[in-house]
């Protein structure tokens, strides 16, 4: 028991390096989005001053001037912050990670890695529901099981972050494609649910670039991930939180 233990604990701490690399590589896109807004009074300030010089009625370049002073104030500021978001950057020495490599793995083994992380997140494994049968066991999907497990990870961590009293997971077949469905109950589901559904508009659409805009790292790590291993994904909010999962079968 106590290798087990001691197995789960350098997965978990080698997942939690993972999460930081991604995590700098989203603040690193966000800061990116900063930056260009923020350069914006600078470049005006500069268009200002060329079309000053060019000036020459008296008058007018009275009234400029106050108008480029305070451009000029506002580009210090601005600047001085650009600076402190580059330093935010180049402070770090993490690198972001990709799924590189890609390979057949059983929907059994995929199966086992959502039981596996349901139990150790201490969630009542008598909420899992299968009806998976012996041949959807023994079928294959293409996954980096890494990948998976961080993504599984994500998942649940969002649904500890929500849940009030109720959570399961389901593995479905629908339309022939093995699925897993995530479900759990809202704290507060009045107070979160323009949010919630707003997060749901985005995970679904096709821009991962609104879900990029989000402070939620979480979901845009999942649609990352399980974009590349070609699983396919939904959020759905009706009287709960459902995050789905979708899987194509290599063999049959």
């Amino acid at each position: 028991m106590e290798v087990e233990y001691d197995l789960k604990l350098q997965r978990r701490l080698s997942l939690n390096k993972i999460k930081s690399k991604l995590h700098y590589v989203d603040n690193t896109v966000k800061v990116i989005h900063y930056l260009n807004n923020k350069l914006t009074p600078i470049t005006t300030y500069f268009d200002m001053v060329s079309k000053y010089d060019t000036i020459r009625d008296a008058t007018i370049l009275e009234q400029l001037a106050p108008l480029i002073e305070s451009e000029k104030k506002k580009s210090a500021r601005v600047i001085k912050d650009v600076i402190g978001r580059a330093h935010m950057i180049l402070d770090k020495s993490l690198n972001p990670y990709f799924v590189e490599e890609i390979y057949d793995e059983s929907f059994r083994r995929i199966f086992e890695l959502v039981r596996g992380s349901w139990d150790d997140n201490d969630l009542d494994v008598k909420n899992i529901e299968t009806s998976w049968s012996k041949s959807t066991y023994e079928a294959k999907t293409i996954l980096n099981v890494d990948s998976f497990q961080f993504v599984l990870d994500e998942v649940i961590d969002n649904i500890k972050k929500h849940y009030h009293k109720f959570a399961k997971v389901e593995f479905l077949i629908i339309e022939g494609n093995p699925v897993i469905r995530f479900i759990n109950d809202i704290k507060a589901p009045t107070l979160k649910s323009s949010n919630l559904k707003k997060l749901a508009r985005d995970f679904n659409g096709a821009e991962i670039n609104e879900i990029m805009k989000r402070n939620s790292h979480g979901t845009t790590f999942i649609k990352q991930y399980t974009t590349q291993m070609n699983i396919k994904t939904a959020i759905r909010i009706e009287a709960n939180f459902e995050i789905i999962l979708i899987f194509s079968v290599t063999n049959s």
